[in-house]
């Protein structure tokens, strides 16, 4: 299918079509061989996902959880709303326990866990707040990240960091 992309064994369901106020999607899919992408491998163990389209233009991302690495409890899950009239976006994302070495391998395997919002406005302004934490790095020979948390907003080109604390950082 894809010749050079990564090595995949997915199986799982799609569903789509219609309901009372509009369209609906929802999935589920199973990656059989989940690996780090550097070793030709999607990082991607499952996807579960809900989708919402209704009459007004509006998309809402109802619940999606993307299950990484190989085993354990790694996660993202994710909801947010796109209204294309309005051109209005709003999102948030929860990490949980994310092995960075699962998903790039010569990353270091302190997992992270933490949170992403963002919020655009008619003007095309994103308003975003990010707070990430990880435990201790695990070996002296490589950085980890205690926590990093950041506000702003962009606008394009431009990027405004209204306050950014790193800590923990270790090398």
């Amino acid at each position: 299918f894809l010749p050079g992309g990564p090595r995949t064994d997915l199986q799982g369901s799609l569903q789509a079509g219609p309901d009372a106020k509009g369209w609906k999607l929802q999935t589920d899919i199973h990656n059989l061989l989940p690996g780090p992408w550097d070793q030709q491998s999607l990082p991607l163990r499952r996807i579960q996902a809900a989708i919402h389209l209704d009459d007004q233009q509006r998309w809402a991302l109802e619940h999606a959880r993307l299950d990484l690495g190989s085993q354990g409890d790694a996660h993202i899950q994710a909801k947010g709303t796109w209204n294309a009239a309005h051109r209005v976006l709003e999102g948030h994302a929860e990490l949980v326990a994310i092995n960075p070495a699962a998903l790039y391998s010569t990353l270091e395997p302190t997992p992270l866990s933490g949170s992403f919002q963002a919020q655009r406005n008619a003007t095309e302004q994103v308003e975003f707040a990010l707070n990430i934490r990880s435990a201790p790095a695990r070996s002296g020979n490589t950085a980890a990240l205690g926590t990093a948390r950041a506000t702003g907003t962009w606008k394009a080109p431009w990027l405004r960091v209204n306050e950014l604390q790193l800590d923990g950082l270790q090398a």
